[in-house]
């Protein structure tokens, strides 16, 4: 996928956004929630989400979504990760 078929989607599927994520290489943050639901795609590295409904992966160009409540940690690759994140008040 690419930054204009992401922003569509965003669009289509009501979320805020495109805002910009970056971790340095292998970083990675403390597990938590958030109050909307998540919509990323890698534009740069790679990222990984690791969620109690399973760990997903993202390259340059996939995308990852996780709801609103979802406890997770956000890990960067060994390159580090710049993305674009999409965010939507949950349903």
């Amino acid at each position: 996928m690419n930054e204009t078929e992401f922003r569509e989607i965003l669009k289509n599927e009501g979320y805020d956004g495109p805002f910009d994520f970056a971790m340095e290489s292998n970083a990675a943050d403390d597990k938590h929630v958030h109050d909307y639901d998540v919509l990323v795609m890698v534009v740069e590295g790679s990222l990984t989400i690791e969620k109690p409904s399973g760990d997903e992966t993202g390259l340059v160009g996939d995308t990852i979504q996780y709801p609103a409540g979802e406890p997770h940690v956000e890990k960067a690759g060994s390159e580090g990760v710049k993305a674009l994140v999409g965010r939507r008040a949950p349903e």
